[in-house]
């Protein structure tokens, strides 16, 4: 995936300061195309929701949230319109803390699989 992370850091007279974090993702410096990726924040999870970025990902999806051993948790259909979609999703009770996979399926069969770690 081409996912980079930058701050800016300005030095003023009256010391350092920092800009938040960004994430800069999707661009090939190669070919300058954009690559398709999905992405989860944040992981580890904190509370009980987290984001699944799509980012020039459209199509139809079925996302699965999985034990380490493969016991299916949770499961949803989507819909992904558009470049850049973020859909946010709240764990549901029985999902404690531990590791998971988020398994991610497209509509023409392309499993992904997102190890996830909630606190």
């Amino acid at each position: 995936s081409n996912t980079n992370w930058y701050r800016i850091k300005a030095n003023t007279t009256s010391g350092n300061k920092y800009s938040s974090i960004a994430m800069v993702s999707g661009l090939s410096t190669i070919t300058g195309t954009i690559t398709p990726e999905v992405s989860i924040y944040p992981n580890p999870i904190e509370g009980k929701e987290f984001t699944i970025r799509f980012y020039n990902k459209a199509g139809k999806y079925n996302v699965n949230i999985l034990t380490a051993d493969g016991k299916k948790m949770y499961s949803e259909a989507i819909t992904v319109f558009g470049v850049d979609v973020r859909k946010r999703f709240a764990l549901q009770k029985g999902i404690g803390a531990g590791k998971y996979n988020v398994e991610i399926i497209g509509g023409d069969g392309v499993r992904e699989i997102i190890p996830i770690i909630v606190l």
